[in-house]
């Protein structure tokens, strides 16, 4: 950063060049932010002391090197020396975010690194040298705990996230009272998934929270809760900190399912069509995964027969003293799509004769998804020379046609 020096007035004949000057107080304006003692911790200097024209500029160039400021300038008159500080815009700033420091609060953080780096106030300049010494703050806050570690930052969509690259810091097991990890096929499988990988602040405990939840409502246990996962004492070892994931979960009681309502069928959508993709089943757990795949098959399986607009909808009714649900689906199938035309791009002449020879739905007939699934199964492996075939649809929705589009996957890359 290029910082402007105004020019130094002096009470005597010459410039500071070559002399000394003892300032009796030094002061520093436009920035009222920082407080005058952590400013005065930065520039390096103290009243009393001599200094030279070197010492004032290099002073200059360390609140500088922070990236804070835009413009420093100085003068003195008598014994005083006065600072004038122009602060860069709030919009060049970025909170700072710590992601593994799993061995301290985020308050004792903040302090260690204020010892270090005066001007430092939970913000880091998006330009300048106050990100690298942040870095080297957390360092010796964390050599001085007995750890020798490396810190990293990177720009993250909270800020500036500063995490310990060496050693990792990871999840050495998940221990969640009320969750039968062991006779729990899907639960065994969450935790599988978290035990050895790196921990991060907030976004493990949520994802963990969220997994669990999730598998819970699968299973058809609807009133389940799960308290926020944090993590347990850090243990240091030369290779790794580690951590256990800790909270507690309430299953609560199985929901069955007591009643199913089906949209109607339309034409070309048949009753049985219906009832192929209805995965849930009466007297069932009342699965929220099992629902969500109803509800998108149903609408697949009007997708299939022209209906490209179509939407499912679903009305769930909760009877909490039965612990039943009753799910009713309510299907907007729209207008049937009709071909217009099929499509071939990148593919050789050979390529598209051979596609346009092996297609079956002729243009103006009704869109029909097993027709393409046909052609894909017998004539999709040798259309371009074993590499796969994208099929992409193409829709219109002001005359409710659709093109198909055919195209071969990218070799990949040597």
């Amino acid at each position: 950063m290029k910082l402007f020096f105004a020019a130094l007035i002096v009470a005597l004949p010459v410039g500071l060049s070559g002399q000394s000057f003892i300032p009796r107080a030094i002061r520093f304006e436009g920035a009222p932010q920082y407080q005058q003692t952590d400013l005065l911790a930065a520039s390096g200097l103290a009243p009393g002391k001599s200094v030279t024209q070197a010492d004032l500029d290099a002073a200059t160039q360390r609140l500088g090197d922070l990236g804070v400021f835009s413009d420093i300038t100085f003068a003195t008159s008598g014994t005083a020396l006065t600072f004038n500080m122009v602060p860069i815009s709030g919009k060049q700033m970025r909170p700072v975010v710590f992601t593994n420091f799993v061995l301290c609060s985020r308050e004792e953080l903040l302090a260690a690194v204020k010892k270090q780096v005066p001007l430092f106030t939970g913000e880091v300049p998006i330009a300048g040298g106050m990100q690298q010494m942040v870095e080297r703050a957390l360092e010796e806050f964390l050599k001085q705990h007995g750890i020798q570690a490396t810190v990293a930052s990177i720009g993250g969509p909270a800020g500036l996230d500063y995490s310990i690259a060496t050693p990792p810091v990871r999840i050495a097991s998940v221990n969640v009272q009320g969750a039968d990890f062991d006779g729990d096929a899907a639960l065994k499988a969450i935790r599988a998934r978290f035990v050895g990988v790196d921990y991060v602040e907030q976004t493990s405990g949520d994802a963990l929270r969220k997994n669990l939840m999730d598998a819970f409502a699968d299973e058809g246990f609807a009133d389940a809760s799960v308290t926020p996962i944090v993590h347990g004492p850090a243990q240091v070892a030369p290779d790794a900190i580690t951590v256990a994931l800790t909270g507690a979960a309430t299953p609560g009681l199985l929901y069955r399912v007591a009643k199913l309502t089906l949209p109607p069928p339309a034409p070309g959508v048949a009753t049985d069509d219906i009832a192929k993709a209805v995965q849930l089943k009466v007297n069932e757990p009342a699965s929220r995964i099992l629902l969500l795949s109803t509800q998108a098959r149903l609408t697949n399986a009007f997708e299939q027969h022209g209906y490209l607009d179509a939407a499912t909808t679903v009305t769930p009714v909760k009877d909490a003293s039965a612990h039943t649900f009753s799910y009713a689906f309510m299907e907007t199938p729209g207008e049937q799509y009709h071909l217009r035309a099929l499509l071939t791009k990148g593919m050789s002449p050979q390529q598209a004769g051979a596609a346009t020879s092996a297609w079956k739905l002729a243009p103006g007939a009704v869109y029909d998804g097993s027709t393409v699934a046909l052609f894909m199964r017998d004539a999709g492996g040798k259309l371009c020379n074993g590499r796969p075939v994208k099929v992409s649809r193409v829709a219109e929705r002001a005359t409710h046609q659709v093109d198909v589009l055919l195209s071969c996957a990218q070799a990949p890359a040597d």
